[in-house]
């Protein structure tokens, strides 16, 4: 039992160090900024709440950028900016990176994925 709980702290711990996200294809990044005031990233790895929140607060952090969302259930990371204001997607791809997730694809109202 000992050696049980040991091995699972061990995982728990190298989980909660490394971040629950894990890493697949991405799409490319783009410097072009978008106009809409919303946009959909949705990000491989998005499933924990506590890891999540680190991304919800990198987004928050970019300039231009209202509010934030995550869908736990599809992965998709919501992304509300301020009227007026634009953001890049690079910008936004960056943020996921930082908060140790891949983004996988982004679009906006009215454009397919």
């Amino acid at each position: 039992m000992k050696k049980f709980l040991t091995a699972a702290l061990g995982v728990a711990l190298m989980t909660w160090m490394t971040g629950c996200a894990s890493t697949g294809e991405t799409q490319t990044d783009s410097e072009e900024e978008f106009a809409s005031t919303t946009a959909e990233i949705t990000a491989h790895g998005l499933s924990c709440p506590l890891c999540a929140s680190n991304l919800d607060d990198q987004i928050k952090r970019i300039s231009g950028v209202k509010d934030s969302r995550i869908d736990f259930e599809t992965g998709v990371l919501h992304v509300q900016v301020k009227e007026g204001q634009l953001v890049s997607k690079s910008e936004l791809f960056r943020a996921v990176r930082d908060a140790g997730f891949t983004p996988q694809s982004f679009r906006t109202p009215g454009e397919g994925q």
